[in-house]
């Protein structure tokens, strides 16, 4: 993008794109402690997560080979209709099932929102000026962290939840309609990235793990016991479509953009899985009104822009190495920490406390691994990293979120659900040995 007002243009069309996107997320998982109250089915508390994440996958993988094909107008375009969707059928919604699948519509347009933001961002803006970049649209969900939970409390109290998701959609479709000028000034790749072979694996993988969840959490038990012949199948066929999408050594933490995606992937299923249900335990635990607990959304989102600021600043005498190692280590102390506040009935300010270190650790760790990867991207090849990078995110979240609910709902509570969501951040420090010195990496990205 040659022009500044061109490139203001585009930054402005991103920032719209994700605060929007940020919207949604801080209020359904603000709403989520009232809507299971509205609409009963407590088991499908972390479903309603889990198949946004799913969702994401498939978005992502179009989103992100379509960009590098045809430029990222199309998905720019497409993508927050989606979400607009997704949104309206939230609002519409009779059953708490109804809600899963509007917020597997939300899935598609969430994905593709991110995949073609990243992807806007690596082709309309230079290199030396991306890790500036991302902490200017990490601030995207400042302004939803801000006033996101009061919102919805506010909305909540005057005319009921399904209104705030209402809302939300004429700013989804404003979104939809200026990707069009915008976002069709980028140029196209030069060379061409080939087939849409990675479509059909994200299908099967998102499908797979859906029955994964099914066949191992506490849903609904219509076929009894087996329905638990469908989880080691589908886990295998699941396995093989998640090869098939990430990097060539992505599950070994191979050096370079493997060890960037796999590392990227444990954070996401131990930060965003913890962040999902901190407002259910801070209800259950420390009687916590609805903007009471999303408050702490809030505390996470703005910690986490100033982790990304201090990211940028670090960027200029850190190893990528370092300021992820250091970032990842800040987010397991906050999950231990707020685990400790809440159980030992302190005060729901120390769990904002303890929470903010636990989100600034994930802006110095998240930013770190974008910029990361995009450096180490071959050219014309921007979509298909950007889709293999946050990839990682919605397979993380969308595990741990299923898998966290179904702790939960077990003996073992919300103590053993801290403690997995802690030892994971332990193996994600152990990926992320695998970033080099410098953003040189020889990895495939078929």
């Amino acid at each position: 993008m040659g022009s500044g007002s061109g490139s203001a243009r585009l930054l402005a069309w991103i920032l719209l794109s994700i605060t929007t996107y940020g919207f949604d997320l801080i209020c359904i998982t603000a709403l989520m402690p009232t809507i299971r109250d509205d609409l009963g089915r407590e088991e499908l508390y972390g479903a309603v997560f889990s198949v946004f994440m799913l969702g994401s996958i498939v978005s992502l993988v179009v989103a992100g080979h379509l960009s590098d094909r045809l430029g990222p107008v199309f998905p720019g375009a497409i993508a927050p209709a989606l979400l607009a969707a997704g949104l309206l059928g939230v609002a519409l919604a009779p059953s708490m099932e109804m809600v899963v699948l509007a917020r597997a519509l939300s899935g598609l347009g969430g994905g593709g929102i991110l995949s073609t933001a990243y992807v806007a961002a690596g082709r309309g803006f230079p290199p030396e000026k991306r890790a500036r970049l991302f902490a200017i649209i990490g601030s995207g969900w400042t302004i939803p962290s801000l006033i996101g939970p009061w919102a919805a409390d506010a909305v909540e109290a005057a005319w009921g939840w399904r209104w705030m998701f209402v809302l939300l959609v004429p700013c989804s479709l404003l979104a939809a309609v200026l990707a069009v000028p915008i976002v069709s000034s980028l140029s196209r790749p030069e060379t061409h990235p080939g087939p849409l072979r990675n479509v059909g694996p994200a299908i099967v993988l998102a499908v797979s793990a859906s029955l994964v969840l099914l066949g191992s959490g506490p849903f609904a038990d219509p076929v009894g016991a087996w329905r638990y012949l469908l989880v080691a199948p589908c886990a295998v066929v699941g396995f093989v479509a998640l090869r098939r999408l990430l990097p060539d050594g992505t599950l070994s933490a191979r050096p370079g953009l493997p060890a960037a995606v796999a590392s990227r992937g444990l954070l996401a299923m131990a930060f965003m899985t913890t962040n999902a249900f901190l407002p259910l335990a801070l209800v259950e635990f420390l009687d916590a009104s609805v903007a009471g607990a999303g408050i702490v959304l809030t505390v996470a989102a703005i910690s986490w822009t100033a982790g990304a600021f201090l990211q940028a600043h670090l960027s200029r005498a850190w190893t990528p190495r370092g300021t992820a190692r250091l970032g990842l280590v800040l987010v397991c102390a906050g999950i231990m920490a707020s685990a400790v506040a809440i159980r030992s009935d302190l005060s729901i300010l120390v769990a904002y406390g303890t929470w903010a270190l636990a989100s600034i650790g994930m802006g110095l760790t998240y930013n770190t691994l974008s910029v990361y990867a995009l450096n180490v991207a071959p050219a014309g090849g921007e979509g298909r990293t950007a889709a293999s990078l946050q990839l990682a995110d919605p397979i993380g979240a969308a595990v741990g979120t299923g898998v966290g609910g179904a702790i939960v709902a077990t003996s073992l509570g919300f103590v053993g659900f801290w403690a997995i969501m802690a030892s994971l951040t332990a193996v994600g420090f152990a990926a992320a040995s695998g970033l080099a010195q410098t953003a040189t990496s020889t990895a495939s990205l078929r």
